[in-house]
This record gives C-alpha cells, structure tokens and sequence, in this order.
C-alpha cells in the first residue's frame, strides 16, 4: 500500500524479478527501493570456491528481507570479516559443512566482547542459517546461542547520591517557580 492506503500497482503481466544470485553463483545483486542494484562479488573472499558459493548462495537468501542498500553493505562488511577470520585459521574449512564448534567458539571468543563484535556475530548467525546444512546438528546448535546484552558502562547512583541530585533538582525547580 502506498503511504495513503491505496493499493500498489500490480507489474505488468509475465513479470519475474531477477534472481539476485547470478549464475556463475559468485555474484549477487541487490536492488533497493528506487530500483538501484550493487552487485557484491565473492570471488574475492579469501576463502576457498565451495565456500565463496555457499556465502553467496546465503547472503542472496538473506537479501530478499532487504529493502535498501545499507542492509546489504552491512552483512557485506561483516561477511568479509568472517572469511578473514576463516581463512587465518590453521585448517580453514572448504565449505559451510566443514564448520566446527571449535570453530565458531573461537569467532564467539574474538568477537563477544564489543558492541559492534556482538552485531558482527548476529549477521554471521543470521547468514549462516540460511544454509540447510547448519539448521541441525552441534553447529545449528552453536549458532542457536544467545548473544549476550553489552554490560552497562556506566555505574547508577547509589541511594544517598540520589536524594543529593533530588535536592538540588527541587531547590533549582522552586526557585525557578517563584520567578
């Protein structure tokens, strides 16, 4: 609907969209509202061809929940973190069903202890579901644990700090009342 509440137009009769994988299974384009696509290129991942399909097979699932570009540049940053992080591995996997839980314990371990560590590990997961092959098992079982909240940065007041910031919060309000 549109932002009055009438219908959308319907496109024009034997109208299929383009499949945002294209066929050599290394490229994906995503469209965005306007109609502007950005192709994302996997071939340059520094993981092995299997892989470079398989994350780009999911990343093309993933897509169709996106409506603009930023979405994709953002899994798009944090993919190319993980095929970094897969790659200095000592024995890097050659496709998603070579992933362990040792595998996935140490990216959790490297990447729990920041906000945007946190975020990386939310898109990885959500990406990494997308393969049928991680939807059982140990590793669906890794994938499935929560990521914990970031720790409050800062301390509260304690009981008697805040009656002192309320004391002053009710001179300062009476004062400015009786002007």
């Amino acid at each position: 609907m549109s932002g009055r509440g009438h219908h959308a137009s319907l496109p024009p009769g034997g109208f299929t969209a383009e499949p945002p994988l294209a066929a050599s299974g290394l490229v994906v384009t995503v469209v965005n509202k306007a109609g502007h696509e950005k192709a994302f290129d996997f071939a340059g991942l520094p993981v092995p061809g299997p892989m470079q399909r398989s994350l780009a097979a999911a990343f093309a699932a993933q897509s169709r929940r996106w409506s603009g570009h930023g979405s994709a540049d953002g899994y798009w940053r944090r993919l190319r973190l993980f095929s970094r992080f897969l790659s200095g591995q000592a024995d890097p996997p050659d496709d998603l069903d070579g992933l362990t839980v040792a595998l996935l314990k140490r990216w959790r371990a490297a990447h729990v202890g920041t906000n945007d560590g946190r975020h990386a590990m939310a898109v990885i997961r959500a990406l990494l579901r997308q393969d049928p092959r991680l939807r059982s098992g140990p590793v669906a079982d890794e994938l499935a644990r929560r990521i914990p909240n970031p720790r409050p940065s800062g301390q509260s007041y304690d009981e008697a700090e805040r009656e002192q910031v309320m004391l002053a919060a009710r001179r300062q309000f009476r004062a400015a009342l009786q002007r």
